[in-house]
Formats: C-alpha cells, sequence, structure tokens
C-alpha cells in the first residue's frame, strides 16, 4: 500500500510540476497576440466545383479544397 501511494503522490507532484509550468506560460502570453495566431490558422476553407461554390448546389466537378 505504502508503494502504491508514494506512485500515486509521484504522478501528482509531476502533474502540479507541468500545470505550474503551463499556468506561467500562459500567464507570459498576449492575449492579443494569441487571438491574431488563432485567427490566421483558422482561416476558413472553400470548396470550389468547376465554375460554381460547391455549397451553391452544383456538384457536376469533383470539388477541391481552396484556402
Amino acid at each position: 500500500m505504502a508503494e502504491f501511494v508514494k506512485i500515486e503522490l509521484t504522478f501528482h507532484a509531476r502533474a502540479m510540476e507541468m500545470y505550474t509550468q503551463c499556468y506561467q506560460s500562459l500567464s507570459t502570453q498576449s492575449q492579443q497576440d494569441d487571438l491574431q495566431v488563432s485567427v490566421s490558422q483558422t482561416a476558413p476553407v472553400r470548396l470550389f466545383c468547376g465554375r460554381s461554390l460547391a455549397f451553391s448546389g452544383a456538384y457536376k466537378k469533383p470539388c477541391r479544397a481552396v484556402l
């Protein structure tokens, strides 16, 4: 039983160390910079099928993604 408790305490101590590092990293990060990076990486993907948009109902040609 003592070995189990020792293992569990070691696990939780390491987890607390990692959470502390994450918190410190987040506290030094600018929210505005983070928002700009998030928006730039989540640009919407449009699908084009020939000359018409995929959502217009014209599915005559295979669609391809356009960033």
